[in-house]
């Protein structure tokens, strides 16, 4: 059974309230002092419906490109913005992702989400009935919430979050799935609310093969399923095991693809190292959550409860992204996700430097993890902006990224632990300003997204957005979603934070050297167009 805290599910099964509605999370820790009053949206968002464009289902891609390289790259360059025009001029170049390192800027940082999707959904029964059963694993409660400690469990002590599907399953129903090669696994529902339960995993497995007994990633690769996106709207078949995963994932723990990085192959990765331009490499890790497909629903954006997810950013990378900040190098983050946990490292560091307060909740139990450590921090959905992460924002109240990102290596040495993590809920809207980012790899996001979000904010304002998808739209080419092409997005200087050597200049000058609008990819300035507004 479930201890007692776990059992504690009013309101709901580990919830936070935000503006009205609930966002389900793991309880957060308190580092440092928390205050609920600090979790509103401190400023004016644009209405929900700014998000809305038609998207024809043609244009989802159900497959990936074949090579991953071959796919489509649109590179989106928006520094143009001067200090007071309230628009942006858009250039445009229709690309391959495989001429990626000719656009790159020389010595440039690209940071990668390592992390790894599980075959997270499982095809179960009602015992007694033979009802079905659908189980989605979202994320790990017991024997811990690091994914990496859960995914070893042995039988009878893996609790998970899942969402559950099929008719009449309440806490107490057992679910059972058996296989021909002698796995029965039973998953016993011991809470539910809505289409969410914690569930907790028992199994036996009389042809297993091995010495040590099978651990619950063990039974997750035999018998669970890759849990496509909804919008894919077919099933998930044995090419999905390869093709929803980066060339370079080894973290396991995600219920969908950090999709940006699929385009990337083994060659290309060895290219941008060893070419002219000396591309390094960066990995660090967010397990994305299945929060990541849902839509805004309501009519503003400053309503929506953003799901919350773990990170964990090792030491070596740490290093790494500590060199780069203080020396000034181009950062550019793979995915949204890579943007999220750049952000969330230096609001993170700024909280210890400066003891702001959070908005998470202080409810986890101390039993579990420590509350004061420098591997279980939280970033709630509004901290950023409180902090200052909204324009305008005078320089010298900032805390410069170097200091922010030392301060969590040297707490991390005095606690004698080997990484960085925690959770964040942070949500980044039009208005936020970037910390660690200089350009954007990311493909093109579904309607009413919170992605939209992101890169709206990354462009100076949703109306760059709209003309890029328009244009790509209208090539009749580009396919969009997780299996669909991607973006190189060059950001105007505004929406940077004056936290890094040269950055945040107002005045529209960029002060990374974007190798664009010249012989970029071999071609001349005239494949660059401008689009109208």
């Amino acid at each position: 059974m479930l201890s007692s805290w776990e059992l504690k599910l009013k309101p709901s099964l580990f919830m936070t309230q935000v503006g009205g509605m609930v966002a389900l999370r793991p309880p957060q820790p308190a580092f440092p002092p928390v205050y609920d009053e600090i979790n509103v949206c401190p400023f004016e968002l644009p209405p929900a419906n700014d998000l809305d464009y038609p998207l024809p289902e043609t244009c989802i891609a159900k497959r990936p490109a074949e090579p991953r390289d071959a796919s489509l790259l649109l590179v989106s360059d928006a520094s143009s913005l001067s200090s007071t025009a309230d628009t942006v001029d858009t250039w445009v170049f229709d690309g391959i992702f495989r001429e990626l390192p000719s656009f790159l800027p020389a010595k440039s940082l690209l940071v990668l989400n390592r992390s790894r999707v599980i075959t997270a959904r499982l095809l179960m029964r009602k015992e007694g009935t033979g009802g079905k059963a659908e189980v989605l694993c979202i994320s790990p409660v017991s024997p811990s919430w690091d994914p990496a400690i859960a995914l070893t469990a042995l039988s009878n002590r893996s609790v998970w979050r899942c969402m559950i599907g099929g008719r009449n399953i309440k806490a107490g129903s057992r679910l059972v799935l058996t296989t021909e090669n002698g796995l029965c696994l039973t998953g016993q529902v011991e809470a539910r609310e809505g289409k969410d339960g914690l569930v907790r995993f028992s199994w036996t497995h009389t042809a297993h093969g091995k010495e040590s007994p099978p651990t619950f990633g063990d039974v997750l690769e035999d018998v669970g399923k890759i849990p496509l996106p909804p919008y894919m709207n077919r099933a998930s078949d044995t090419a999905d095991l390869q093709d929803y995963q980066t060339v370079y994932a080894t973290a396991r723990g995600s219920v969908a693809a950090p999709t940006a990085g699929l385009h990337f192959t083994h060659s290309l990765l060895q290219q941008l190292r060893n070419g002219p331009q000396q591309i390094e490499t960066c990995y660090l890790t967010l397990h994305v959550g299945a929060g990541t497909f849902q839509p805004v629903t309501g009519k503003e954006v400053g309503e929506h409860a953003m799901h919350w997810e773990r990170i964990q950013v090792p030491m070596d990378a740490l290093e790494t992204l500590i060199e780069a900040t203080g020396s000034g190098r181009p950062m550019v983050p793979v995915g949204t996700t890579s943007v999220r946990t750049l952000e969330t490292l230096y609001w993170w560091g700024v909280r210890l430097l400066s003891a702001l307060p959070s908005s998470c909740s202080a409810q986890r139990p101390s039993t579990l993890l420590s509350e004061d450590s420098v591997t279980n921090l939280s970033l709630g959905q509004w901290d950023a902006y409180h902090y200052g992460a909204k324009w305008p924002t005078q320089a010298s109240s900032l805390v410069p990224a170097v200091h922010a990102l030392e301060a969590l290596r040297d707490r991390a040495k005095m606690e004698g632990v080997d990484h960085v993590g925690g959770e964040t809920q942070l949500m980044i809207a039009p208005g936020y300003r970037f910390a660690l980012c200089d350009g954007l790899i990311t493909n093109f996001h579904q309607p009413r997204s919170t992605l939209l979000l992101l890169v709206g904010a990354f462009l100076g304002g949703l109306g760059p957005v709209h003309r890029i998808y328009r244009h790509a739209l209208s090539k009749g080419s580009y396919r969009f979603l997780s299996f669909g092409d991607s973006n190189l997005m060059i950001p105007p200087a505004r929406v940077i934070l004056p936290v890094r050597p040269k950055r945040g200049n107002v005045s529209g000058k960029c002060a990374v050297a974007w190798p664009r609008k010249g012989w970029a990819a071999g071609v001349k300035e005239e494949r660059w167009v401008k689009l109208p507004d």
